[in-house]
């Protein structure tokens, strides 16, 4: 989604505040805050059973993740082929640079013996 944020008209990104604002990622954030904590807390008071606990955080993720992905679909969705064309070359390009940035940790770790 950032990538196609990033090559969005600035006219268009004001239209884009509603489809923000309406979706639901503030309360599935929230959601998942909360299925951590609660996660946390039953590991801290060593409950043997956390599978309750691990499928609540794994459906809240879920459900960020998909609503996060219909987002993302809606912003790219209104972008012009070649609008479409600048995102997927940016976003090529950035992931290019974490594996190199990436890179040059798993160099200095070995470096440093670890």
């Amino acid at each position: 989604m950032a990538a196609c944020l990033a090559v969005t008209p600035k006219s268009a990104k004001t239209n884009l505040w509603p489809t923000f604002k309406s979706s639901s990622l503030r309360s599935d954030r929230q959601a998942v805050w909360t299925a951590k904590q609660n996660l946390t807390l039953q590991i801290l008071a060593k409950n043997p059973s956390l599978t309750g606990y691990e499928t609540a955080l794994s459906q809240a993720q879920l459900k960020m993740i998909q609503d996060k992905d219909a987002i993302a679909q809606s912003v790219c969705g209104q972008l012009s082929a070649s609008q479409l064309t600048a995102a997927s070359t940016l976003y090529t390009n950035l992931q290019s640079n974490r594996q190199t940035i990436r890179g040059y940790f798993e160099a200095a770790d070995q470096a440093a013996g670890q």
